[in-house]
C-alpha cells in the first residue's frame, strides 16, 4: 500500500494538485482545483505500465488511494518543516 501512497502522491505532484517542498521533501496543498486532472494522469500511467497495480486492484481503488492522499495533505498550504523552522 505504501507504494500506491507514493505513486499517488507522484500523480498529485505533476497534477500540480499538490506540492511537494524542495527543501525537506514534505507534501502540501497545492491547487485544489487540479485535484481532478490527477484521474486522466493516474489512468494514462496505469494504461501505459508506469504504474502497475497491485493484484486485485482496479483502477477505482488506485483513484480511491489518488483521493485520500490528497485529501490527508490537503489541509495544509505550506511545508511544515519549513513553517517549524521558521519559528524556531
Amino acid at each position: 500500500m505504501d507504494d500506491m501512497r507514493r505513486a499517488a502522491e507522484d500523480v498529485l505532484i505533476e497534477a500540480g494538485a499538490l506540492t511537494k517542498c524542495d527543501v525537506h521533501g514534505d507534501v502540501y496543498d497545492c491547487d485544489s482545483d487540479r485535484l481532478a486532472s490527477a484521474y486522466p494522469i493516474a489512468n494514462s500511467k496505469i494504461s501505459s505500465g508506469q504504474i502497475v497495480l497491485p493484484s486485485g486492484w482496479t483502477r477505482k481503488d488506485f483513484t480511491d488511494v489518488v483521493k485520500s492522499v490528497y485529501e490527508d495533505n490537503s489541509n495544509i498550504d505550506y511545508c511544515p518543516s519549513c513553517d517549524k523552522n521558521d519559528r524556531s
